[in-house]
């Protein structure tokens, strides 16, 4: 396992040697996750999300028109079960790792640092971890014209979690990127 030196000096007064192992093993078998997150901690320059697809996403894309292209938009899909991988492996022929919600929205709150702005919309993943994090601001309002309008006000951000339901959490990252008005980067991981 290959450690990195930079993650290794910002997670440090927040985490055990031990837990810092366990972080950079999940991260190392998650290659797509973590040069995404590590594309963020370099500072917000523009705005991209990715999200983490179920079957039900998978169901919607093929569908649904709107719903693909909001899919084809984002910087990175990943997929939450092994049905999902399965699926994605024989609609595009593509091996992705898996990566469910909780474990996405956990990595993300791991590898910020102290001065990172962290933004959440929605529920808070995982309990309140988000709340707990050092710099973050929540909105559990609702409508998604105020959730579109907190992640613009409150730019720029590192990371935004947005724990909408889907598709609205798609609809309001491609929202957000078609305005043209933040920077940061959203990882749509739906209520978890």
């Amino acid at each position: 396992m290959k450690s990195d030196p930079a993650l290794d000096q910002s997670l440090a007064p927040l985490m055990p040697f031990s837990r810092r192992r366990a972080l950079h093993r999940a991260l190392d078998s998650n290659p797509c996750l973590k040069r995404f997150l590590e594309s963020a901690r370099r500072g917000p320059d523009h705005f991209a999300y990715g999200l983490i697809a179920s079957v039900q996403s998978l169901t919607r894309y093929h569908r649904d028109p709107e719903y693909r292209r909001y899919v084809q938009q984002a910087q990175l899909v990943l997929p939450a079960e092994r049905a999902t991988a399965w699926l994605i492996r024989q609609m595009f022929g593509v091996r992705l790792p898996i990566c469910s919600p909780p474990s996405a929205a956990s990595m993300l709150l791991h590898i910020s640092r102290p001065v990172d702005r962290i933004l959440c919309v929605g529920p808070a993943p995982g309990g309140d971890a988000c709340s707990s994090s050092r710099n973050v601001r929540h909105y559990r309002g609702h409508g998604l014209a105020g959730c579109i309008d907190f992640i613009e006000a409150n730019e720029p951000f590192h990371f935004c979690l947005l724990t909408l339901s889907s598709p609205d959490q798609e609809l309001v990252a491609n929202e957000v990127l078609r305005r043209g008005r933040a920077r940061g980067l959203a990882l749509c991981v739906g209520p978890t």
